[in-house]
């Protein structure tokens, strides 16, 4: 029987990487159904956001902090962490455009 805590706890930020990819392709789909009209409507416009939410704003910096949470060695882990702040980084510079215009998304 497996311990609680320790490993199978940092390995569950890798563990949803699949689960967020399924939803990110699900809404996709959406995207694509609703891409022959010519007029995109509220929700469509949500899905979009959502997509581009997940895409530019969440894996930049989910990404590296999933990786970090496997990692032992220090130094790779403190590597990571500084990965982890640029993809926060250009993550909140995306939000903040998107914020600006949410017409151009």
């Amino acid at each position: 029987m497996p311990r609680r805590g320790g490993k199978e706890k940092s390995s569950v930020p890798v563990a949803l990487i699949p689960a967020i990819f399924a939803t990110h392709q699900l809404i996709e789909g959406f995207i694509w159904l609703e891409h022959d009209h010519p007029e995109p409507d509220t929700i469509t416009r949500a899905v979009v956001f959502a997509y581009v939410l997940i895409a530019f704003i969440l894996w930049p910096a989910y990404i590296p902090f999933a990786a970090s949470r496997l990692e032992s060695d220090p130094r790779r882990r403190q590597w990571m962490r500084f990965l982890q702040v640029a993809g926060l980084g250009v993550g909140l510079g995306y939000l903040l455009s998107i914020l600006r215009s949410p017409g151009a998304v």
